[in-house]
């Protein structure tokens, strides 16, 4: 064992934590962009409203808080639908796809 190992060592949970941490907020990004994620809000605003927990007024200014969520927060690149992920760059001396 080094000397940097053992005063290392006390930071390692830390790190620990840090890294359950992203991996938590990745899971939970993941959960609340994507397209199923987005159903079963939805789906259960609309069981709100059938139910008469919401009236319509409540159920209107909800779905488009939960739409404009989406408009704010672009989703992570990674849970980007295709249509939105950025358009490829062309080569130069070439026109971008779609421009010609």
């Amino acid at each position: 064992m080094g000397l940097l190992t053992i005063l290392a060592a006390p930071v390692a949970p830390v790190r620990l934590v840090v890294a359950l941490g992203r991996l938590l907020q990745r899971q939970a990004d993941e959960q609340r962009y994507s397209s199923i994620g987005l159903r079963r809000r939805l789906e259960a605003l609309d069981a709100a409203r059938d139910s008469g927990e919401l009236s319509d007024e409540e159920y209107a200014e909800t779905q488009q808080s939960i739409v404009q969520g989406l408009i704010v927060r672009s989703e992570p690149a990674g849970l980007r639908a295709p249509e939105q992920a950025a358009p490829e760059q062309a080569a130069p001396g070439q026109a971008a796809p779609g421009q010609e």
